[in-house]
């Protein structure tokens, strides 16, 4: 078990929050609760540190930064380069994000993208959880977002139920969602009156494309829980995935789906792949509607297929897979 000491620097924003807690906060509860020397603290708290904040880093063997760059954040990255071992983790592809969304105005503005690429050269590794991302980086390094299965969130109870395909996200996932082939499948399927429609927005613009399915029931995104909540209580959830942006993601969306105990129907691009309790489909209308339909007329089939996934992603959380932290923690 590496005996070094460990400073994870989260985003301590609100909006921030999802992010934070699969890439630092989960990571850095479930080491400290097996025996490992961590400490946490905010980016935003970085030029200004206290006394405490200055003695973590100061006694920190290596430092964990979570992906924001700017101007007032660089002296101390370069420092941490050069007197310490420091590791940047993120989670999307931000130089592919559609001009449309608010992730690529921010790291679009300021030369933010070519100071992270400049930051990510200093590290040691960068961590990410796709292999595309993985790929981008010369000194990437692949490691699935797992999730602390201790943490209260995971109790669980189901929202709505009744024949329900569910969707959810920010305005991040606007490009996977426009003109995707689920929608029309969708379309279909509800005009039929063969299922009901939901779907969770984080934005007027990703409400404006959900609402073109029948009848569909719009809800703004949820607090974490009660996002569980309604993944327990759909019939499906389904996880499109558009091009360049999207193929980067992690697989967050159907794990979460397991976990929750219902089944997911996914875009066979790469994200979801070698995941249990689910079906993949290729990216066209007639697959998509055939795979959901086939779930929704087959309730055996479909608890069957929960039940399957509910086991593999029960095996997916970060106290099964403390290997991989050792690894990144491995000189070298």
């Amino acid at each position: 078990m590496y005996e070094g000491k460990i400073l994870f620097i989260k985003d301590g924003s609100p909006e921030g929050g999802m992010s934070a807690r699969w890439l630092c906060e989960w990571p850095a509860n479930v080491l400290r609760h097996n025996g490992y020397f961590v400490d946490t603290m905010n980016y935003q708290d970085v030029p200004e540190m206290s006394k405490s904040q200055k003695r973590a880093t100061a006694e920190a063997d290596i430092i964990v930064y979570e992906r924001h760059v700017d101007d007032p954040w660089l002296p101390f990255l370069e420092w941490a380069a050069n007197k310490k071992r420091l590791v940047i983790t993120l989670d999307d592809a931000y130089w592919d994000a559609d001009p449309s969304t608010t992730t690529y105005r921010f790291w679009s503005h300021n030369d933010r993208l070519e100071k992270l690429e400049v930051v990510a050269s200093w590290a040691e590794k960068v961590v990410v959880p796709s292999r595309k991302l993985e790929a981008h980086f010369p000194n990437g390094w692949f490691k699935p977002n797992r999730p602390d299965l201790s943490d209260p969130a995971w109790i669980i109870m189901p929202l709505f139920s009744d024949n329900s395909v569910c969707w959810g996200g920010t305005m991040g996932h606007i490009q996977g969602l426009k003109d995707h082939p689920f929608l029309q499948a969708m379309t279909n399927i509800c005009g039929r009156g063969d299922a009901n429609f939901v779907g969770f927005s984080g934005s007027n613009e990703i409400t404006s494309v959900l609402e073109e399915v029948p009848d569909a029931k719009v809800i703004p995104m949820q607090p974490f829980n009660e996002w569980l909540s309604a993944l327990s209580g759909s019939t499906i959830v389904a996880c499109p995935v558009g091009s360049e942006y999207d193929e980067a993601r992690s697989w967050i969306k159907a794990l979460e789906t397991s976990l929750a105990g219902s089944v997911w129907v996914a875009s066979d691009r790469g994200v979801y792949d070698n995941m249990e309790g689910g079906i993949l489909v290729e990216d066209t209308v007639e697959a998509w509607e055939d795979a959901l339909m086939s779930l929704l007329s087959d309730p055996e089939g479909r608890d069957a297929l929960m039940e399957k996934g509910r086991i593999w992603a029960w095996k997916q959380g970060l106290q099964d897979h403390l290997d991989e932290w050792e690894a990144i923690f491995s000189e070298g």
